[in-house]
Order: structure tokens, then sequence, then C-alpha cells
């Protein structure tokens, strides 16, 4: 948890917890920040259940069981190994029954009605090479800070998609343990 002790410019008020896992960066943020809406996204049914479960006594955190994509589609989770901590998605090919929905960051904005986001942490297992490969504009330019762990090697060519979209944002950009931080100018 010594990676999400991370000290903020603002009081945010929107906080995108994207690959929310079991809500523990949620849970952080909802008790440092309880005025903040707090948006956990999850694509995995059993750290969703928990996600739920941790958060429940929490009205500020929002669960959301879907995958963060660059656009609307389904998808599934694939599990290399390493358990429920490094489970990835991918498309859904065809014939693959699924009812994992894709969201985007925009889409999010949308439908919780947000015009700017404060805090978004991403933590999605490589899905940060689609995340990043387009349709970002729209949140990416309206985002205080954002809090990433790139994952090369789930997913070859992510970090690069990544340092491709974020060169034409202003953003100063350091490191805090696995994570980088990206705050805006």
């Amino acid at each position: 948890m010594g990676e999400y002790d991370i000290s903020f410019p603002f009081i945010p008020r929107t906080i995108i917890d994207g690959g929310g896992n079991i809500g523990l960066f949620s849970l952080l943020m909802a008790n440092r920040f309880p005025e903040a809406l707090i948006i956990g996204i999850e694509p995995d049914d059993g750290n969703f259940l928990q996600f739920i479960k941790n958060t429940e006594q929490y009205p500020n955190v929002t669960p959301v069981k879907a995958g963060i994509w660059n656009k609307s589609c389904f998808l599934q989770v694939i599990d290399d190994g390493y358990g429920h901590y490094g489970l990835q998605v991918t498309e859904a090919n065809e014939g693959i029954k699924t009812d994992l929905k894709a969201i985007t960051i925009g889409e999010l904005m949308d439908q919780f009605n947000l015009e700017n986001l404060d805090i978004v942490k991403l933590d999605v297992e490589g899905a940060e090479a689609m995340i990043f490969h387009d349709n970002y504009d729209k949140w990416l330019s309206r985002t205080k800070m954002l809090i990433i762990e790139l994952h090369e090697g789930c997913w070859p060519g992510s970090s690069a998609n990544f340092e491709l979209a974020i060169k034409n944002y202003p953003f100063n950009r350091r490191k805090n343990g696995e994570f980088l931080i990206f705050t805006r100018n």
C-alpha cells in the first residue's frame, strides 16, 4: 500500500479507480477524501464481488463491472497464471460467450455526468495498450492527475502507446514505486 502514499496538490472530487481489483485503492481514497465520488471499475467476477463487499460501507464508492478499453465491445478475462492480481482482458473473439462489457473513460464521464476527472488510477494489466491506442483525448485532456502502472511484459506495445499519447498533454511526471504519476501543470 505504500505506493499509494501520494501527496495531492488539490482535494480530489472525482476519482476513477481503473483495475479496481478488490477495492483497496478505492477504500484508501474514500477514507482520505470522503466527499469525493469514486468509481471503481473491475472486470473479474471474483474480484468484483470482493470489491463490492469491501466498499459497501462507503456511499461515495460506486463499483462498475466492466473492463476499461478504447471502445465499446465485449471482453473476456484471461488468467496467464498470475492469479487474481494479474488478470488481463482482451476483446472477445467471435463465438466466445461473454457478458463483460468494455467501457471507455469518456463513457464513464458521460454516464456519471462528469466534466473533469481529478484522479484517474489505471492498473489494468496491459489494457493500457488499448486505452491509449485512440479515443483518449476527451478524458485525458480533462484529467488533473493520472496514476498508472505500465505492463509492457503483459502486452508488448503498451508502453509505446502510452508514451505517444501522454506526450501531447501538459503533465509533470514522477515515479512512486511501480506507478508513474502525471500531474497537470
